[in-house]
């Protein structure tokens, strides 16, 4: 038999509906006959055939959005897999399985299935490595969507080079799509869309249009990137459907921050409907909104006014409503607001503690509008998010402005660049959540923005000085070492333009704040390029300057 290709053929076509029925008869016939499985040979591979056939109608189910369906059949095909001894059958059923159960939020029994898949298959007796590949791209997924990027990123390389060396463009496909979200998650967008660019052909052949939808499902930002890397209108119609009505919004939701407008609206229209993309866009325009602040202390200003730190009442429904911002709309596990709020405690109680915080968030949220849910926060199926076009952030701004500026300057546009360098220091005002110091977890988020901030003004005040603004340069590094007074680059670029200026006395000022930087708090002496451009000094002429350079 060929399981893979059945699969491909009910998966890809258009009338899958009329698949499902036109087979449920003999399948449950079958199921409904009792009879015992034989050991015969005919009666093996007939077993080994209706797990198959039952395998792909539960991937037609879930297609569907009959989850329940879905469900049942590929358990009805495991065990009919069991039976037949086809551990073929069996580990393929399961990577299916993991795909489906992650695209509905059952992050830890995808795992556990794709797991089970990959033990199967690398089995020392008969081990199938090209399907051992699929499996660990299904636990690499799986790690992703509970939050252990380090994990995901190690297997899907792992089976990317595989699948590379195979040439086979399906498993090829599935690790990228798991490197494209990392990258999504990190802010790389263009190298996600570079990476799903190299699909673009195997996409449009619509042979992956399942494991596609899927994917958006389990990782809805996933939309954005194919929608740039292939075109909004070039997507096929038949993997869009199968995105589904109830995954469609969060996936637009979360597709802003990396396609363009009108993409989004082209998208929505295909995915909603006109009637259904008018209404979503009305919805948008009139919703109320909420604008949190982060950097240099946390405001919320909401429909009902300021959120002052005696609203929230529990410190950690305040910390929490910040652990989910920061987000900016992505899935978070709540197990990993159990590892951020409470440590110490065990699964069972720390749950029991979140749907108190999370109850108390809410209602300090809606303020004094009453009755209706929450509309700026989801919990679904284990997992929480903002909804981000009724929740922005002065996080949310800073990323799109760090990557239009990356962007620009990649692109040679200088001009875009030093526009979008502006942009970043006028939302970084200060350390993330300063007041949150005991928090360990904040610790390397709040360096990685610290550090983030001072690359750009690094590299924005070396675009500003090639322009032949050196005072502009100046000021961008000074704001930079006002945020971050250890780098040693940033002194460095500080005693160049100074230099360039001729302002000896300004130069030996900041050398003299650099050698006492690193030596009280870190227990350093200047490097030889700072103490090369400190002799370089010493040998300048003092000449006059404008003030507004110092």
């Amino acid at each position: 038999k060929s399981c893979s290709s059945m699969l491909v053929l009910a998966i890809v076509c258009p009338f899958s509906e009329c698949l499902v029925a036109s087979k449920n008869h003999t399948v449950a016939a079958c199921f409904s006959s009792r009879r015992p499985i034989y050991t015969t040979w005919r009666d093996v591979t007939l077993n080994v055939l209706l797990d198959s056939l039952t395998g792909t109608e539960a991937a037609c189910c879930a297609a569907q959005g009959d989850l329940d369906g879905a469900e049942r059949m590929m358990s009805q095909a495991i065990e009919l897999a069991v039976c037949a001894e086809d551990r073929f059958g069996l580990g393929f059923n399961r990577i299916d399985r993991s795909t489906m159960r992650r695209a509905c939020g059952r992050n830890e029994d995808a795992l556990s299935d794709a797991e089970d898949a990959l033990a199967a298959f690398t089995e020392q007796e008969g081990a199938l490595p090209i399907m051992a590949c699929l499996a660990r791209c299904e636990v690499a997924a799986s790690f992703l969507s509970l939050g252990d990027r380090t994990q995901a990123l190690r297997l899907a390389t792992n089976c990317r080079a595989m699948a590379e060396e195979w040439t086979a463009a399906y498993h090829l496909l599935r690790a990228d799509m798991i490197l494209a979200e990392i990258e999504r998650q990190q802010g790389n967008i263009d190298d996600a869309v570079e990476r799903i660019e190299q699909h673009a052909d195997y996409v449009c052949t619509e042979s992956a249009n399942w494991q596609i939808a899927m994917y958006i499902r389990a990782f809805p930002g996933l939309l954005g990137v194919f929608s740039r890397a292939i075109g909004a209108d070039a997507l096929p119609g038949h993997m869009l459907r199968m995105v589904l009505l109830e995954h469609a919004h969060s996936a637009l939701e979360a597709s802003a921050g990396v396609e363009s407008r009108e993409g989004i609206e082209r998208l929505s229209v295909r995915l909603l409907g006109r009637k259904g993309a008018t209404a979503r866009s009305k919805h948008l325009e009139s919703a109320p909104a909420i604008r949190v602040q982060l950097f240099g202390g946390m405001e919320v200003e909401t429909p009902s006014g300021r959120i002052t730190d005696k609203d929230w009442r529990k410190r950690k429904a305040r910390l929490m409503f910040a652990i989910v911002v920061l987000q900016r709309g992505k899935d978070l596990p709540r197990e990993q607001l159990f590892e951020h709020l409470w440590p110490e405690m065990t699964e069972e109680r720390a749950k029991s503690n979140f749907y108190v915080i999370w109850s108390i968030m809410r209602r300090v949220l809606m303020g004094t509008t009453t009755g209706g849910p929450c509309p700026f926060v989801e919990h679904q199926a284990g997992v929480c998010r903002i909804v981000p076009s009724l929740v922005t952030s002065d996080v949310g701004d800073f990323e799109d402005a760090l990557v239009a500026m990356r962007r620009a300057d990649r692109a040679g546009d200088s001009d875009l660049a030093r526009a979008a360098a502006d942009d970043v220091a006028q939302y970084y005002r200060g350390e993330l959540l300063p007041g949150e110091i005991y928090d360990d977890w904040l610790a390397p988020i709040r360096d990685r923005y610290r550090h983030d901030y001072g690359d750009a003004m690094l590299r924005a005040a070396y675009l500003h000085h090639e322009a032949g603004d050196t005072e502009k340069a100046l000021h961008m590094i000074r704001a930079a070492l006002s945020q971050d007074p250890w780098r040693e680059d940033l002194y460095q670029a500080a005693l160049r333009y100074l230099i360039h200026s001729g302002q000896r006395s300004g130069a030996i000022e900041i050398y003299t704040a650099c050698r006492s930087k690193l030596a009280d708090d870190l227990g350093l002496d200047p490097s030889l390029e700072t103490r090369r451009l400190y002799d370089e000094i010493l040998a300048m002429e003092d000449r006059p300057v404008s003030d507004t350079l110092l």
